[in-house]
């Protein structure tokens, strides 16, 4: 009897594994849903190289257009006598919100700085969105690169990343092996399957919803005595022992950076309300009860009275106090610096080194004055602060491999930061990028009732427009082949340089140049997929369309579900007059992307050029609403308002004050004034819509627009005005 039951047990547990592994055979021999990997060998010229993989979030991300992993090419044959060393880390790491300077790329250039004689190689292994329970399957892959020393610098993400207590991607658990389980089985081929299908049921068969980043977790509110807090310490502490341990398993050095985080100059983010007065709080913390305070936003302004007073030895523990107390946790509060900090109890010097660099910037820093010039926002770095957390890295890996510098940099902070901004093709144009994106960052709703808003958005317009005058001085072809050819000369290995410098070349139209400095990038870095779009569109600003497609075709499998893509591969189909397929794909971008500037502007051309007038019109008063001073929008939206049969009479009032607009940014291009007779014309102002429609007329047909030209006679005769003369003949056919 007891027999038949343990007979029964067994096969009613059995039964559920046995299906479990026949589906996932016939998943595996159908070549379905394969297990999703970080690192991808590729064999090119009888080598064995190892890569990112560019569908690595889809494994903890259902989202349609999930972050990728920095992209890495690297040889898995060691080149002798080269150190190789490897950054594992989130979004501040990987160079948020401008990756192309990213730490592991500046570190080479710092370490070679200090330690010229000793060559190395920096594997960028970073990625935005992620933490410790995905970094943990990260670093279980290195070691297939066989590197020297692991770089561990992570701990933003630990609630809001997946399996987090904020996150909106994985669920919570406090148990830590149940997170482990579940990542492992969603990563099986039946995992995916079921997914998938779970997906199609209750999406009714639609995509996966849109990233919209830091945004995502908007909604969620962790106060500082939330168990689940203490909760995700522990894990994240397990999660970075398991790291280290796997590393030294494998003869590996660690290196551990617990993360700097903007203090001074971010306010909380959410905060309680205070329920104490000022005064009583002030009590409250002179007598050491730290408890009875919390109101992050209170504290942070006691905080900064004592800064602004010049107390900053009594300002720090407050400014932490308010980090702790903040409830949309978008940085490493002191339960994850002290997870990173216990690891160096554990192993020996000469195994694992921890250097605390938030301490390091802050209290220990003499010289500190405010974040602001460490810091972007919560916690990613201007070029200032990559320079300062790289220079401090490689210090700390001298220290790890017993080496001591054999070239001391320039003193001075400036000094060293122009330096490292010469090696690596900093411009005031890519400044403008950071700011640009950051501002961009800062416009997501989670930002927007964060105290001193409008002050921090009002800053970074003043930024801007104060980088403009530089920008006009080093967009010149001279400036920048001077800037790159020096940069060059240091004779590193560095892809990132020659993208970056390809993307300037664009910039300027030296298209012979940007075609040459792109291909030196994708020659050493063939996986980074923007140098590669980059090179299509200057083959597509040089009209050569078959050679744009033939790279656009290249990176699709590594980008399928990008946006960008499918800009590109729109605007493309628009310039070879394939209007369907353009719209197709520039439509599934704009669900994705609404605010995307180029894909409005693609868009509403696409629009027009199928007669689309209404549909057109929509899309350039949002291109107006970004920037109003775009003269060919202007020019474009104005001339649908004042012909098109579906345009308002307001609309075409609007015309006129559009396109006297439009002559005042660019007074000297004659043929902006084509849009103008009309928009004078649609208004009743018939006799002042002469002088212009000549010009105009005579400036489409200088650069050979025939088909404008016909369209604008036609425009004019319906609106009663005889064709300028003389009318060449072949308009008159």
């Amino acid at each position: 009897m007891v027999s038949s039951i343990l007979k029964k047990v067994v096969l009613a547990a059995a039964t559920p594994l046995l299906v479990f592994l026949a589906s996932e055979g016939v998943l595996r021999v159908g070549g379905w849903f394969t297990p999703v990997r970080y690192l991808l060998a590729e064999e090119q010229g009888g080598a064995t190289y190892l890569r990112s993989n560019p569908a690595y979030g889809r494994l903890f991300l259902n989202r349609v257009d999930v972050p990728r992993p920095s992209p890495i090419w690297v040889r898995k044959e060691r080149t002798p006598g080269v150190r190789r060393v490897v950054l594992l880390g989130e979004s501040a790491a990987a160079g948020f919100p401008h990756d192309e300077f990213n730490l592991a790329r500046l570190l080479e250039h710092q370490w070679l700085n200090r330690f010229p004689d000793q060559p190395i190689e920096v594997v960028n292994a970073t990625m935005v969105g992620v933490n410790s329970h995905i970094l943990r399957h990260m670093a279980n892959e290195m070691r297939h690169l066989d590197p020297d020393v692991l770089i561990l610098l992570a701990g933003h993400n630990e609630a809001i990343g997946p399996y987090g207590p904020a996150s909106v991607f994985g669920r919570f658990h406090a148990s830590l092996p149940l997170i482990r389980a579940n990542l492992w089985v969603r990563n099986t081929r039946v995992g995916q399957a079921l997914a998938e299908l779970a997906h199609r049921i209750v999406s009714g068969g639609r995509e996966w919803p849109r990233w919209s980043g830091l945004e995502e977790f908007s909604g969620v509110r962790l106060a500082d005595h939330d168990p689940r807090l203490d909760v995700m310490a522990r894990h994240a502490a397990e999660n970075f022992r398991d790291i280290v341990r796997a590393a030294t398993r494998n003869g590996i050095r660690v290196l551990v950076a617990v993360p700097p985080v903007n203090l001074t100059d971010w306010p909380p983010l959410a905060s309680a309300e205070p329920t104490l007065s000022d005064e009583l709080a002030e009590t409250h913390w002179e007598q050491g009860e730290h408890d009875q305070l919390t109101s992050a936003w209170q504290v942070y302004r006691m905080a900064r009275v004592r800064d602004r007073g010049g107390d900053l030895v009594g300002a720090w523990p407050l400014y932490r106090r308010a980090l702790s107390l903040d409830q949309i946790r978008f940085r490493a509060d002191h339960r994850i610096r002290e997870g990173l900090l216990s690891l160096n109890h554990t192993y020996s010097p000469a195994t694992l080194q921890t250097i605390d660099l938030d301490r390091m910037l802050h209290e220990d820093n003499p010289l500190f004055i405010t974040d602001r010039e460490f810091f972007c926002e919560h916690v990613h770095f201007t070029f200032a602060g990559r320079a300062w957390v790289t220079a401090r890295l490689a210090e700390a890996l001298g220290t790890l491999e017993g080496l001591a510098p054999s070239s001391v940099p320039a003193s001075g902070a400036a000094t060293e930061v122009s330096r490292l901004a010469e090696q690596t093709l900093f411009t005031a144009m890519d400044e403008a990028i950071l700011w640009r994106s950051v501002r961009e960052l800062l416009s997501l709703d989670v930002f927007t009732r964060q105290p001193e808003f409008e002050q921090r958005r009002d800053d970074i317009v003043s930024h801007l427009s104060g980088l403009s005058t530089p920008m006009r001085e080093q967009q010149t072809v001279a400036y920048l082949q001077a800037r790159y050819q020096a940069a060059a000369a240091l004779g590193r290995r560095d892809p990132m340089l020659h993208a970056i410098a390809g993307r300037h070349f664009l910039d300027v139209r030296a298209y012979p140049a940007a075609l040459e400095a792109f291909r030196r990038a994708l020659e050493d870095l063939p996986t980074y997929a923007n140098a590669r779009t980059s090179l299509a569109q200057t083959y597509m600003a040089m009209r050569s369309f078959v050679l744009a497609e033939e790279q656009l075709s290249m990176v699709k499998d590594d980008a399928k579900d990008s946006p960008l893509l499918m800009i590109l591969r729109g605007e493309l189909y628009a310039r070879t007059h394939r209007l369907e397929q353009a719209r197709h794909e520039l439509e599934h971008a704009y669900q994705l992307v609404p605010g995307h500037y180029n894909l409005l502007v693609n868009l509403g051309t696409v629009y027009m050029l199928q007669g689309e007038e209404r549909l057109a019109m929509e899309r350039f008063k949002e291109c107006v609403h970004i920037d109003p001073n775009d003269p060919v929008v202007l020019n474009n939206l104005a001339w649908l308002m004042a012909t098109s049969d579906v345009a308002t009479d307001q609309e075409r009032a609007e015309s006129l004050l559009l396109t006297r607009r439009l002559l005042i940014l660019a007074p000297d291009f004659q043929r902006f004034k084509a849009a103008h007779a009309l928009a004078l014309a649609a208004n009743g102002q018939v006799e002042q819509a002469l002088e212009p429609a000549q010009a105009g007329l005579a400036a489409l047909i200088a650069v050979g627009d025939e088909t404008t030209a016909r369209q604008f006679l036609q425009h004019l005769a319906r609106f009663g005005i005889a064709p300028p003369e003389p009318i060449p003949t072949l308009l008159k056919r």
